[in-house]
């Protein structure tokens, strides 16, 4: 069980970081486990000193070592549920072939959710599994057992804190076992062990943050810095809403579909009909059967109840990880058909025919599961290593990056400290670090050319992500003359200069770049996209390196000059595939005000927009896109643009041109594209933008 759970996980791990199945945190937890640093709250101590221990391991890169730390783990839950299934059978005297509960534990593993966390540097496989075992441990007779329950139990809450939930599930399981369990003595030895290991393993957050590691979220000095740090309140907004409606708001058209996906198709009518052979089982209830069943069926509910009670009350983008427990202990439902034909008191042995058909459920699981290979393996993916190269590769020596998004922050920190330079090559300025000021005193040692303004009166602001975009706003602001870029388009309002695109990030200029244009005699001039180009010739988002399938152009339109409907000329340049550079525009990727698209300056009579695709969409009224117009006497003018409704919706339609006029007098400078609301709607793309000037 255990050695073909971890083949089929090492078979889907990836060779470096990745993005993949929520993994943006992933490089950080390696490098807090190779720097024994401390990561985001709640600083999961024991993670990291397992994991620590992983990375001495002699293959593979360091990321790929912290992979097979959780790949490891996934195995280890996927036999700790096989041994809790087939114990329990034993206990009641059930003859079921032992194969039947191995099938069972693998089963759970391949899962959507389980699975994809079982291959990425990640803390839910790795806390699943210390819950796992500590519940068979509980399951099992005798005072030891009980105590290295807790000891496990209590390794599992040193990973994320929020494992105290399974409190309940523990004393359901412990009642029935010790009659008086609360005057029992090894029962507070065990809380005593629990309680005492979970203040050890946090404590030593204190000392790993006193060596000042490469990544380190903590700067505790206090009792309350620490106490704020393992629960979450360093980030200064509610993680959890406790409203009712929410709950069963999330239940309904969250947690339902979310299983209901778990293993590739409606698998969740499967476990409904395994509900029903539950009821069926536990009637009359002086069976002896139906009081197997009732145990079991207990002992699901209270395992599972509380932690999807508080997953469903979990406000973050990557809450399914938080079920992967109770995911897991659902697949036990599936074991209830077995119940249904063992009315027999005296256990005999079931019938072949009879055990197949009570595995139907189990086995329609595992097929399903299994046909997911192709969608979670991540053994190819590359695009995050891909970005970091491309990254160092592009930005010039000596040159300050602020990094946006988790996965490119992490990343970046990691490949530093993986290649370290003297001077570094680049310095990453971790956005989500800003706000704690451990962080900004290690950028002034680290790099003392960069500024580093303090934030006045950071208690009004209302929550960790707004005061970090005040700090990457004034580090810009105070740092003109530096080379400055950001790995996403910046999302906070500078007044400091233009954003152009360069590779996959975004350099800050002071001056307008000049534009890179075409000319068609004296008349005409294609403007470049480029300093604002935010996708390919498909309108996707820019996804660094090159990608299989890529076309050399757009369909049907092959890079060069082209000439629209009225004769004007406009030009297509060439998709830079080996760099990833992007050449049009598409108006529904964020495009903030103040990167303005630089133009001729020259006296224009028309701007010609080349535009692709359309849209279709179910709000009564959408405000519309905004496209603004600077001019040389520092004059705007705004033209609302509802032109793309009339646009063709075919995936690759025949181009439209929109012409804008120019007041006459009024040189313009440069455009810039303001996305209405709603601002994510799909379809329309800019391709070209040609300048007509006045006649000689």
């Amino acid at each position: 069980m255990f050695g073909g759970s971890l083949a089929l996980y090492l078979c889907c791990l990836p060779s470096d970081i990745t993005w993949g199945h929520w993994g943006g945190d992933g490089a950080e937890l390696t490098l807090a486990a190779v720097s024994l640093g401390v990561p985001h709250p709640s600083g999961s101590p024991a993670y990291v000193f397992l994991a620590k221990l992983f990375t001495f391991f002699p293959w593979g890169t360091l990321s790929w070592k912290t992979h097979l730390f959780s790949a490891v783990s996934g195995a280890l839950a996927n036999a700790g549920l096989t041994v809790l299934l087939l114990g329990f059978l034993t206990i009641q005297g059930l003859k079921v072939p032992r194969w039947i509960p191995i099938i069972l534990g693998l089963t759970s593993g391949l899962a959507s959710t389980p699975w994809s966390q079982a291959i990425i540097t990640e803390l839910y496989a790795p806390q699943c599994a210390f819950l796992v075992w500590s519940i068979v441990l509980f399951h099992s007779p005798g005072s030891r057992s009980l105590s290295r329950g807790f000891a496990l139990w209590a390794v599992a809450v040193a990973i994320h804190p929020s494992r105290i939930v399974l409190f309940p599930g523990v004393i359901g399981i412990l009642w029935p076992q010790f009659p008086g369990l609360l005057s029992k003595r090894c029962f507070w030895r065990g809380l005593l062990l629990f309680g005492g290991l979970i203040v050890l393993l946090y404590g030593s957050l204190t000392i790993l943050s006193y060596g000042q590691p490469p990544v380190n979220w903590s700067d505790i000095q206090s009792s309350k810095d620490w106490l704020d740090h393992i629960t979450g309140s360093q980030y200064r907004f509610h993680l959890q809403s406790s409203s009712v409606v929410s709950f069963f708001f999330q239940l309904g058209n969250f947690f339902i579909p979310l299983l209901g996906t778990q293993w590739s198709f409606p698998s969740h009518l499967i476990l409904i009909v395994c509900c029903f052979t539950l009821f069926w089982s536990i009637f009359p209830s002086h069976d002896p059967i139906a009081r197997r069943s009732r145990q079991l069926a207990l002992l699901v509910c209270f395992l599972t109840f509380p932690f999807i009670a508080f997953g469903l009350q979990y406000q973050v983008r990557d809450a399914e990880v938080y079920f992967l427990f109770p995911i897991r202990v659902l697949t036990l439902l599936a074991a209830f058909p077995l119940f249904l034909f063992f009315r027999s008191p005296d256990s005999v042995p079931l019938p072949l025919h009879k055990t197949w058909l009570a595995m139907i459920p189990v086995l329609a699981l595992f097929v399903g599961g299994i046909s997911q290979f192709p969608l979670l393996t991540l053994s190819k993916d590359t695009s995050a290593r891909d970005f970091v190269k491309q990254v160092f590769k592009t930005v010039p020596k000596g040159s300050f990056i602020i990094a946006d998004s988790d996965g490119s922050a992490n990343g970046l920190a990691l490949t530093q400290f993986e290649q370290p330079t003297n001077p570094p090559q680049i310095t990453p300025i971790r956005r989500a670090l800003l706000p704690t000021q451990w962080y900004r005193r290690w950028l002034r040692k680290s790099a003392p050319g960069l500024l580093i303004p303090e934030p006045i009166h950071p208690e009004l602001f209302p929550d960790w992500e707004s005061l970090a975009g005040e700090l990457c706003r004034k580090i810009v602001e105070a740092n003109p003359e530096r080379s400055l870029y950001q790995t996403q388009i910046p999302d906070f309002p500078s007044h400091s200069g233009f954003y152009e695109q360069s590779g996959p990030v975004w350099k800050l200029r002071t001056t307008p770049p000049i534009p890179d244009s075409a000319l068609f005699g004296q008349r005409f001039a294609a403007i470049s996209l480029e300093p604002l180009a935010n996708a390919d010739y498909r309108s996707d988002p820019m996804v660094p390196g090159t990608r299989n399938h890529d076309r050399p152009g757009y369909p049907d339109f092959h890079p060069g000059t082209h000439l629209g409907a009225n004769g004007t000329p406009w030009f297509l340049p060439a998709f830079k595939a080996q760099t990833g550079t992007n050449t049009i525009l598409s108006l529904f990727l964020p495009i903030r005000e103040n990167s303005h698209l630089p133009l001729q300056v020259t006296p224009t009579v028309f701007l010609h927009l080349i535009l692709g695709g359309g849209r279709t969409t179910a709000e009564k009224n959408p405000s519309p896109d905004i496209i603004r117009l600077r001019f040389g006497n520092g004059e705007t003018r705004d033209f609302p643009f509802n032109e793309r409704d009339e646009l063709s919706r075919n995936p690759f339609p025949e181009v439209a041109m929109t012409s804008l006029p120019v007041p006459k007098g009024l040189v313009p400078t440069s455009i810039a594209f303001i996305p209405g609301n709603p601002p994510d709607r799909a379809g329309i793309i800019l391709l070209a933008i040609t300048q007509e000037f006045y006649p000689q």
